[in-house]
């Protein structure tokens, strides 16, 4: 399958003035570029701006690359949420509709990379009870991301990934290039699976307390009723 690298990015106005005019995305987009690494930045500055650019755009694109993409987000982001650029945000079960059509096209080839503070959290899009597929593997940091840290971080991760190296020994280099320990990856169905049996632990540990308050209470009423025969 052949793959390119598509990035959206949003940032704060100052993030990009505290950068000399430079965007994070942007200056990945450039260093991809210039080693050969097939890629498309597009920056957006509003929630319906980023909507056209996972659907309409994308599509394009990848008919014009005859290729299928590795998505990449590059905006602030939290446990909850991604931000764009005028303050609004989407959620992670947000972002999963949005993104709806591509999961189920590309399923378990679905790479998806978070260069945003928290981006770990996306794995949360495939925590859900529902049999829909999907995405097959998400990067991200579980902690705050400094913009070097991100930037050299991805810069390495493309580079080997796309040179033929497996994810896993790519996540274990980009984290020795950016010194950054806290980048993570896993896929989507490991994040569904963790997330069922976690429900099913709780609903197990939920019926033994039913199961034990009701064994109290027939305990109680048995005494009583024997108490009173006396």
């Amino acid at each position: 399958m052949q793959l390119f690298v598509y990035i959206i990015e949003s940032l704060r106005p100052e993030d990009i003035r505290n950068r000399k005019n430079l965007a994070l995305g942007q200056v990945l987009a450039q260093s991809l570029d210039f080693i050969d690494i097939n890629c498309e930045y597009i920056y957006v500055n509003s929630k319906s701006e980023f909507d056209s650019a996972i659907t309409l755009n994308l599509c394009e694109t990848c008919l014009n690359k005859k290729a299928f993409p590795i998505l990449h987000f590059s905006m602030h982001g939290n446990e909850h949420c991604i931000e764009f650029s005028n303050g609004e945000f989407i959620t992670w079960a947000e972002l999963r509709e949005g993104l709806s059509f591509l999961i189920k096209l590309m399923s378990n080839d679905l790479i998806i990379c978070m260069c945003t503070c928290y981006g770990f959290s996306g794995c949360r899009m495939a925590m859900n009870i529902d049999d829909e597929e999907t995405f097959g593997i998400l990067i991200g940091n579980d902690n705050q991301l400094g913009f070097n840290e991100g930037l050299i971080a991805y810069q390495t991760f493309y580079y080997q990934l796309l040179r033929g190296n497996t994810i896993p020994a790519s996540v274990e280099v980009m984290k020795i290039a950016s010194a950054d320990n806290n980048f993570r990856y896993i896929s989507g169905i490991d994040a569904k699976k963790g997330y069922l049996d976690y429900i099913r632990n709780q609903a197990y540990e939920l019926a033994k307390i039913r199961i034990e308050q009701a064994k109290n209470q027939f305990n109680q009423m048995y005494f009583l009723s024997d108490f009173s025969n006396q």
